[in-house]
C-alpha cells in the first residue's frame, strides 16, 4: 500500500469497524470523520483499544461542511486510503468524491471476517487484528472487574483428571449431583482452618452417607466421610462444593481451553458497564466469555432446568454489549429438544445456540462452540 493514513467514518451502529481498519492496516495515521454529536467515551474508548495496541496518529473530526473539510483532508493527503464501510451518508460521501481517484477504496466485510477492496472485491487482508475479550468489553463501555469463581488450575492434570471424571458420569443424571453437592455444602462447617477437612454440622454426617449419591461420588474419589468428618482429594474440590453451577463452567472452560482453537475463554466474570455511554450504570454476570477471530460468545450455563427467561436473559447480553459477530450461548445438561421442545423452538428464534445433553455425550462440546463461530452450526430436530 503506497498510503500510511487511512480515512474512515466513526461508526455507531457497530463500533468494532472502528478498530478492525486501523489495527490491521499499515497505516501511521488515521483520521476518523462524524457528523452527529457523539459522547466523549465512545471516542476515548476506541482511542484507548488503538493505542493499546498500536503507536498511531489518531484525529477525530466531526464535520460541519462535508465538501469542504472532506476536500481539504483528500488534498492534504491525495494518496489516503479510504474506508467506505462506515455510517452510510458520510461514507457515500466519501465514495463519490474518490471514486474517479486513484485511492485505494477498501471496506471491512464483517460476514467473512476480512479486509477488502471496493473496485474488485479481492481480499486485501486474510487475516485482520485480533481484538481480546478485554478489548471487546472495553469498546462497549464496560470493564471486567473480578471473577466470581476461578477456575481449576490447568496445570493441576490430577485435578483435572478427577473433575473430567465426575461430571461425565454425571451427565444422565446432573439434577442428582447438583443436589448432592448443595446438601454436603449446607451440611458442613467451612469456619475451620483445614480448607480439604470439615468438620459436619448437626451431626450431618449419616445424612450425607445415606444419600443415594454418596457412594458413587465417594468411589471416584470425590469425597469421604470419617468420624464426622469430610475430606475432600484438595483445596480446589473443596472450593467447588461451595457453589454446585461452577462444576458445570468449570468443565465447559476445560473443554474450551484444552482443544486450542480459541484465542481466549474467560469463566464467570463480572462486567462493570456503569460508564457515561449508557443512561443507567449496569452490572451483568457472565458465566463463560469466548473469542475465536473477533467472533464473541456471550455463555450462560445452568445446572437445573431452562425456561425461556434465561435464553432472554442471554440474547439481552448479546444484544447490549456485544456486536454483529458476537453471538449468545446456552449451555445444560438437559435434553431440551426433546423435554422442552417449546424452550428449544425459542432458542432457535431468539438465535441462541444451545449446547446440551447431547454434546456432553458425544464428548464434543469444543467442536459444537467452533461451529457457531464458524457460522455452521445446526440445530436438533424437535420431537
Amino acid at each position: 500500500m503506497a498510503s500510511s493514513k487511512l480515512l474512515t467514518v466513526l461508526e455507531l451502529r457497530d463500533l468494532l469497524n472502528n478498530i478492525i481498519l486501523p489495527l490491521t492496516l499499515d497505516v501511521d495515521e488515521v483520521f476518523f470523520i462524524y457528523h452527529h454529536t457523539i459522547k466523549k467515551e465512545i471516542i476515548d474508548n476506541i482511542r484507548k483499544i488503538i493505542l493499546r495496541h498500536k503507536i498511531i496518529k489518531l484525529n477525530f473530526k466531526s464535520i460541519i461542511y462535508d465538501d469542504e473539510e472532506i476536500d481539504d483532508i483528500l488534498n492534504k493527503n491525495p494518496d489516503i486510503i479510504v474506508d467506505i464501510g462506515g455510517e452510510k451518508y458520510l461514507s457515500l460521501v466519501l465514495f463519490d468524491k474518490v471514486l474517479n481517484k486513484n485511492n485505494l477504496i477498501v471496506y471491512y466485510d464483517n460476514e467473512e471476517n476480512k479486509i477488502k477492496t471496493y473496485r474488485d472485491h479481492t481480499i486485501l487482508f486474510e487475516e485482520v487484528f485480533k481484538l481480546s475479550i478485554d478489548d471487546m468489553m472495553n469498546l462497549g463501555g464496560g470493564k471486567i472487574t473480578q471473577s466470581m469463581h476461578s477456575p481449576i488450575n490447568k496445570n493441576d492434570e490430577e485435578t483435572i483428571k478427577l473433575f473430567e471424571k465426575v461430571i461425565e458420569a454425571s451427565i444422565h443424571s446432573y439434577p442428582h449431583f447438583t443436589n448432592f453437592v448443595q446438601k454436603v455444602n449446607s451440611l458442613i462447617d467451612r469456619n475451620n482452618r483445614n480448607k480439604r477437612v470439615f468438620s459436619v454440622k448437626n451431626n450431618g454426617a449419616q445424612k450425607i452417607i445415606t444419600d443415594e449419591q454418596y457412594h458413587k461420588y465417594r468411589d471416584l474419589g470425590l469425597l469421604k466421610v470419617e468420624d464426622d468428618k469430610v475430606f475432600f482429594p484438595n483445596e480446589e474440590i473443596a472450593k467447588l462444593f461451595s457453589v454446585s453451577g461452577a462444576f458445570l463452567e468449570n468443565y465447559i472452560y476445560l473443554k474450551l481451553t484444552e482443544s486450542g482453537y480459541f484465542d481466549d475463554v474467560k469463566m464467570s466474570v463480572v462486567i462493570d458497564f456503569s460508564g457515561k455511554i449508557r443512561r443507567y450504570p449496569i452490572i451483568c454476570e457472565i458465566d463463560c466469555l469466548v473469542i475465536k477471530d473477533n467472533h464473541l460468545l456471550f455463555v450462560s450455563c445452568k445446572s437445573n432446568k431452562v425456561d425461556t427467561g434465561d435464553l432472554n436473559e442471554i440474547k439481552v447480553h448479546d444484544n447490549m454489549f456485544g456486536n454483529k459477530l458476537s453471538n449468545p450461548v446456552l449451555c445444560t445438561l438437559d435434553d431440551i429438544n426433546t423435554k422442552s421442545p417449546s424452550v428449544y423452538g425459542k432458542a432457535k428464534e431468539l438465535g441462541v445456540a444451545i449446547i446440551d445433553k447431547t454434546a456432553f455425550e458425544n464428548h464434543n462440546i469444543a467442536e459444537e462452540f467452533k461451529e457457531i463461530i464458524e457460522e455452521v452450526y445446526e440445530y436438533e430436530s424437535l420431537y
